[in-house]
């Protein structure tokens, strides 16, 4: 299979007043096409920080990073945004929905900024995103008047809408109950049956389990592969 991720010596520190807090500490890892892969650890082991860099949210403070055949580290902050609208769908324990706008155009949102809306029908796409994750019914509700497993399969639709090469996702069960969750996490496997790279942290062992590789971190270092 190719190579869709690989990360080299990654660092990452943040400045907490007047000292540097070291969040990833020389991150190495292979990600192959179609793999659903798992982070797991404890909170403050540095997998939202991981994710994030995987993601095109964060730039690493060191290192090496080619995702989807481009290498990421060199970008500027302007390449990188276009980079990440063509290449990652994101999705995470929060969900960041406008209040204003229905599910169906709560999804579309990102083709309003890509040029994958070039001749493209965007309703129609987002109607599809809908279907597929099997929440069609919804496109015509508004955030508050979805429930928490609503919301958050709304975000994965609008995650799915711009046809990403990876999918991330930040605990993208989490905060539901563990009915919800096993949903959320049954569309995940359902993405990536269609051969997208899904990369997501948790710290629901259950879910991890179910993934092709597990990486473990802690205190921002990569423990088990």
């Amino acid at each position: 299979m190719t190579t869709i991720v690989e990360l080299k010596g990654i660092k990452k520190s943040v400045s907490m007043g007047n000292r540097k807090l070291h969040v990833l500490n020389g991150i190495d890892l292979e990600i192959k096409q179609g793999e659903l892969v798992s982070i797991i650890g404890p909170s403050g082991s540095g997998k939202s920080a991981l994710i994030r860099i995987l993601g095109g949210l964060e730039f690493p403070t060191e290192g090496s990073m080619v995702i989807a055949e481009t290498q990421c580290e060199n970008l500027s902050r302007k390449q990188m945004e276009e980079w990440r609208l063509h290449n990652v769908g994101a999705v995470s324990k929060d969900d960041q929905l406008i209040s204003s706008l229905t599910a169906l155009q709560n999804v579309i949102l990102p083709l309003l900024f890509s040029d994958k809306s070039d001749g493209t029908d965007s309703t129609k796409r987002g109607e599809e995103c809908l279907e597929f994750i099997g929440f069609s019914s919804l496109a015509d509700k508004y955030p508050q008047d979805l429930n928490d497993e609503e919301r958050r399969a709304v975000c994965i639709a609008r995650a799915l809408v711009n046809d990403p090469v990876i999918l991330v996702g930040d605990e993208p069960e989490g905060n539901l109950s563990s009915h919800s969750s096993e949903k959320i996490f049954s569309i995940l496997q359902k993405i990536n049956e269609t051969g997208k790279t899904v990369i997501f942290t948790t710290h629901n062992t259950h879910f991890a389990i179910k993934s092709n590789r597990i990486f473990a971190l802690l205190d921002g270092k990569i423990t088990r592969k």
